[in-house]
């Protein structure tokens, strides 16, 4: 890993106001690198050691582009609010007698 990669992983490993997913996942990435084994990983934030495994495996696999947005389950390229449903015309009620 480069030093632009290093910096992408250690920005939201540090930070503060990101969610919590992505901090850990960063996190297990670092002590991945600096050569900690899978238990001790695990022991910091509170996971199971499959969990720890299963990220550095998806990292090693898919490299950055997959941990820019560290997050498993949105798209990388979903950014914002969706866009606005089409609106359904409304239902008459027929009132009976």
């Amino acid at each position: 890993m480069d030093a632009e990669g290093e910096r992408k992983i250690r920005k939201p490993a540090g930070a503060r106001h990101a969610p919590a997913g992505w901090i850990m996942r960063a996190q297990m990435i670092l002590f991945s690198r600096e050569g900690l084994r899978t238990s001790a990983i695990a022991a910091e934030p509170g996971c199971h050691m499959q969990t720890v495994r299963e990220r550095i495996e998806r990292f090693n696999a898919e490299g950055l582009p997959r941990t820019g947005r560290l997050n498993t389950r949105a798209h990388p390229w979903v950014r914002g609010r969706p866009p606005p449903q089409p609106r359904t015309p409304r239902r008459e009620f027929v009132y009976l007698p």
